[in-house]
């Protein structure tokens, strides 16, 4: 009897898992092939789109129109971002995780309620902290603005 519920409850999950597969899959699919359809076409999805997929439009956005620098810099800029928020978050959460559940419960409310403040709140503020410390302009200001407001 007990294995019978251990099943139930696995075959649900699968069942979940395969529902939310094809809910956040879908559009990705279709987006990937109307992006290799002839330019000056609907996307549209059918079988006559998978035979007719292309990778010419990315060979001409890439090469043609001289956009392989701004994928790359996109590429410094996300990761640096991301290794940013690890070195600082990784700690912290660790630092949160190890104080008593008062202590925690309140820091984490103060947390929830920061990032409810509209990043349109903080632009000067942050504008006067990136020229403070000379990152106008630069990719690691960038990437610090992105950290902050994440």
């Amino acid at each position: 009897m007990r294995t019978n519920n251990r099943n139930r409850a696995g075959i649900g999950a699968y069942i979940v898992a395969i529902l939310m597969i094809v809910l956040y899959g879908a559009p990705l699919v279709f987006l990937l092939l109307g992006s290799g359809q002839p330019p000056n076409t609907l996307p549209s999805v059918n079988p006559a789109s998978i035979t007719g997929f292309s990778i010419s439009n990315y060979v001409d956005y890439f090469v043609a129109y001289g956009n392989a620098a701004s994928l790359w810099n996109s590429f410094i800029i996300a990761s640096g971002t991301t290794a940013l928020i690890m070195v600082l978050a990784l700690p912290a959460a660790y630092w949160l995780s190890r104080l008593s559940a008062v202590w925690s419960s309140a820091l984490l409310l103060i947390i929830v309620f920061l990032q409810m403040l509209p990043q349109a709140a903080v632009v000067i503020p942050l504008y006067k902290v990136l020229a403070l410390w000379g990152l106008l302009g630069d990719r690691p200001g960038l990437i610090v603005a992105l950290a902050g407001t994440l």
